[in-house]
């Protein structure tokens, strides 16, 4: 890791923008799922949805710097998967974080392959939430990464399961935000 002070410099450069608030995120988060029954349910049978967003803690959660790595990530994203199974796509920059919405007649667990060896080998995918959703019974359902056989992800400091570190709060704030403009800072060299 780098010395606390290049992290400092690295993480102010990353972490300028406007400050949210927890009710700005559940106002996102109620959005999203508006969103996400919308496009699945005008969608052709048998389509899948990817959900792409970032996984930044804290108050900041999206700056110019997050952008640029979001949509670097993204190009990523639709070389791999190609134009021809795109049906729509919307990308959202919102002071809650950028969002991207991407209907695609491919099926989830061929999807959900492709996204994980993004957030895998992809230099930013730590950073990146590659959600695959799908109808059930009318119901919006997520196709986990162990529902198909991956073990899940690791946290970004200790590689401990990642959603019992954050359940936890194991890491401060402060820490993973240095983590991060570690991983930017390393995945633009």
């Amino acid at each position: 890791m780098a010395p606390l002070l290049t992290l400092l410099k690295m993480s102010k450069d990353v972490f300028q923008g406007t400050p949210v608030n927890l009710s700005d995120m559940m106002m996102a988060r109620e959005n999203r799922s508006a969103k996400q029954l919308a496009l699945l349910t005008t969608a052709a049978p048998g389509a899948s949805l990817l959900c792409a967003t970032m996984n930044i803690p804290g108050a900041i959660k999206n700056s110019p710097v997050l952008t640029e790595v979001f949509f670097s990530l993204l190009r990523e994203v639709f070389r791999n998967l190609g134009e021809d199974v795109l049906v729509r796509k919307e990308i959202l920059a919102k002071k809650t974080g950028s969002e991207c919405f991407a209907v695609l007649n491919l099926d989830p667990v061929t999807l959900k392959e492709k996204m994980i060896a993004i957030e895998s080998n992809h230099p930013y995918g730590r950073l990146f939430d590659l959600d695959v959703l799908f109808l059930k019974d009318g119901q919006v359902t997520g196709l986990s990464r162990t529902a198909i056989g991956f073990a899940p992800r690791r946290c970004l400091i200790c590689e401990e399961d990642a959603k019992v570190c954050g359940r936890a709060r194991r890491h401060s704030v402060l820490e993973m935000q240095g983590k991060i403009a570690e991983i930017i800072n390393k995945g633009k060299n």
